[in-house]
């Protein structure tokens, strides 16, 4: 029995309260502790009817399967209960003339595969852990394609075209899709996935387990999104060999794309629909046992909810593109020696959003010094090539000049409202809280150059 103030404490009704107590919020009004529920249960007729929908969902696919009572005897689950892969590629060779030869190749890498490393209920009879559990697809591919066009100008004067293509597409699908269980509850006309619902211990520290309703697994899943890298890659090469010089010219252009579209039609992952102590308990900042009594699960019983928000769109698709100019000249001194000249430029293009969706802010004092976006480099080597066994390693000198410091700043803090409170069961409105909510990502931003003062300082 729990005390308050020296004596044992009574509920409104004149009842004795014991750790882990479940209040009947109906009579907790007006600032009253509540009576606290007959034998400390809840009558069905008080059961929330979406509650009673997803109680017959546990009695279905996660009947206890041993009768410990403070752990579930079920086999453990395996990250990846489900996975097969598929590679193939196919290379072609063809000489349009004497003169010109093309040969290119396509892959094809296909995983899919269902993950179930996010925890929650599992369902030992059902192959992707039934209708409740976190598992999600992923069906990962990764296609690529390359080509090539050599062209003999001379004998001593060649050129190749190369043009490269990859994609890495890697998306997260709940598999519970089937039977719109966020629909069929009435909740959300969204993705299809039963909604992820959290137990907590609420705003209480230190919460024990007859708070969070015994330590009860989350529900549902969040996962309905992808991401896909694309890469697009042009170059032209020409050669030329003129006595002891094999000189190379070429040209590069890449382009790089990042598509990403976040979780949309489900409940956010951070702050879903959140059941806390809260409505089982009575006025905690009264009770020198704050910590002691209500019940996420029974608060889940009742069907009220604390917290509720869903996603919203917050696609991005993220571009570049770089050039390369290099040259280069293998000067075979004698037969056992061999000098590389090479010089090379390289330019990336500042990070930018398709849409113009990423907002900068500039400001001296968070100017931060970035990887260069501009670069002029300059290596030479010397390869000491003998007939038999070479002893050591070959020499190599490399140096780097010209390059130019490039400035980002951090970007403004972004500021997304989410929608608000979920009424779950409108019976019970006491002691409800506004849940709008603010998430702040920092985001790169363009780069921004930033003068020194004076000619030769150093920029800091």
């Amino acid at each position: 029995m729990l005390t308050y103030g020296g004596t044992p404490a009574m509920d409104s009704c004149g009842n004795p309260i014991y750790k882990g107590a479940i209040v009947n919020p109906a009579t907790s009004v007006g600032g009253a502790f509540g009576c606290v529920f007959v034998n400390n249960q809840i009558p069905t007729s008080l059961i929330s009817t979406k509650t009673a929908q997803i109680l017959q969902l546990y009695h279905e696919y996660y009947k206890p399967e041993s009768s410990l009572t403070a752990n579930d005897a079920a086999n453990a689950y395996s990250p990846d209960p489900w996975f097969h892969n598929t590679q193939s590629s196919v290379k072609m060779d063809y000489n349009l003339s004497a003169k010109q030869h093309i040969n290119g190749s396509f892959y094809w890498d296909d995983y899919p595969r269902i993950n179930a490393d996010q925890g929650g209920v599992w369902s030992a009879a059902a192959p992707d852990g039934g209708p409740m559990a976190n598992s999600y697809w992923h069906n990962t591919t990764a296609p690529g394609a390359r080509l090539s066009d050599t062209y003999t100008i001379s004998p001593n004067l060649l050129n190749t075209v190369y043009a490269t293509f990859n994609r890495f597409r890697n998306p997260s699908i709940a598999v519970p899709h089937a039977g719109k269980r966020d629909s069929a509850l009435g909740l959300l006309h969204g993705a299809g996935n039963f909604p992820l619902i959290y137990f907590h211990s609420g705003m209480y520290f230190g919460g024990a387990n007859y708070q969070n309703g015994w330590n009860f697994s989350p529900l549902g899943s969040q996962y309905n999104d992808y991401y896909a890298g694309n890469a697009f890659i042009y170059s032209d090469e020409l050669v030329w060999s003129h006595g002891r010089h094999n000189l190379k010219f070429g040209t590069e252009f890449r382009v790089i794309q990042f598509n990403y579209h976040t979780d949309v039609g489900t409940f956010t992952g951070g702050y879903p629909i959140i059941f806390d102590p809260t409505t089982t308990a009575p006025t905690w900042y009264d009770f020198n046992a704050y910590d002691q009594i209500g019940n996420a699960f029974a608060s889940f019983l009742l069907g009220d909810v604390y917290n509720a928000e869903n996603n919203n769109p917050d696609n991005e698709y993220g571009r570049r593109k770089a050039f390369s100019l290099y040259a280069s000249d293998d000067i075979r001194v004698n037969p056992k020696l061999t000098v590389d000249l090479s010089l090379r430029w390289d330019y990336n293009n500042p990070y930018k959003e398709k849409y113009g969706r990423r907002k900068n802010a500039v400001s001296e004092a968070t100017l931060t010094r970035a990887s260069e976006t501009e670069s002029f480099s300059l290596s030479t080597s010397a390869r000491s090539v003998r007939s038999k066994q070479p002893r050591g390693s070959p020499i190599q000198v490399s140096c780097r000049a010209g390059q130019r410091p490039i400035w980002i700043t951090l970007s403004a803090i972004t500021l997304s409202p989410t929608q608000r409170c979920m009424p779950w069961n409108p019976r019970y409105k006491q002691r409800r809280i506004p849940c709008l909510r603010f998430s702040a990502l920092m985001r790169p931003s363009h780069p921004v150059r930033h003068r020194c003062p004076r000619r030769n300082q150093r920029c800091r």
